[in-house]
């Protein structure tokens, strides 16, 4: 799965603190480096910025090491894998995918159902699910200063973590079943079988001519 982080609505000096969290499976692939290094820009810039991750794999040791050598420790913590973590979601005011590379993302498509705005890295995998600018927000890839910019922007601008949560769950209906997309699939499928058909009818006029 990929990373998932939220943060709650805070701005520098504010009391409330910026609450992160991550569940999958650690790897580099995954960038979960790339976000402990942008909730370090964060604070530098005054953000009460925090992170918990869930989950386990071979990158753990190296992150804890590089959550104590940015100074992050006491506000990074990891948990064991929460299988019923997809119910917090709501509690979160962001849900952020850092991936260095991804085939595809179902916890994009989670966190579109629970209305919680999408920031995620611009490789190929992402940016067919999030349209920037539109269902999220893309930050360049491996780049943890671009991930704190967008977040820090999409914090700042007064309704755009609600405008971009309303088009995600209308964009959802791009990937849930419904009479619209049963339609398409039906039409496709009619449509290749009629092809084929016709093909088949071809070949065997083919032959036919062949000998005549």
């Amino acid at each position: 799965m990929s990373l998932r982080i939220g943060l709650n609505h805070c701005g520098p000096g504010s009391p409330a603190p910026c609450c992160a969290s991550e569940v999958g499976y650690l790897h580099p692939v995954k960038g979960f480096d790339v976000l402990l290094e942008a909730v370090h820009i964060l604070r530098q810039r005054g953000w009460r910025a925090r992170c918990d991750i869930f989950g386990s794999g071979p990158e753990k040791r190296n992150l804890l090491a590089l959550a104590a050598k940015l100074g992050l420790s006491e506000f990074v913590t990891f948990k064991d894998p929460a299988a019923d973590l997809r119910c917090f979601l709501p509690e979160y005011n962001a849900v952020v995918v850092p991936s260095r590379s991804e085939s595809f993302s179902l916890v994009v498509l989670e966190a579109y159902d629970a209305a919680v705005p999408v920031v995620a890295s611009n490789v190929s995998g992402l940016r067919t699910t999030v349209v920037d600018g539109e269902t999220g927000l893309l930050f360049e890839q491996n780049n943890a200063a671009s991930l704190a910019e967008k977040l820090i922007d999409l914090f700042s601008r007064e309704g755009l973590a609600a405008r971009l949560a309303g088009k995600a769950r209308k964009h959802l209906e791009n990937y849930v079943p419904n009479e619209k997309l049963r339609k398409c699939y039906s039409d496709f499928y009619a449509m290749a079988q009629a092809d084929r058909n016709n093909s088949s009818r071809d070949r065997r006029q083919d032959v036919r001519n062949s000998l005549l």
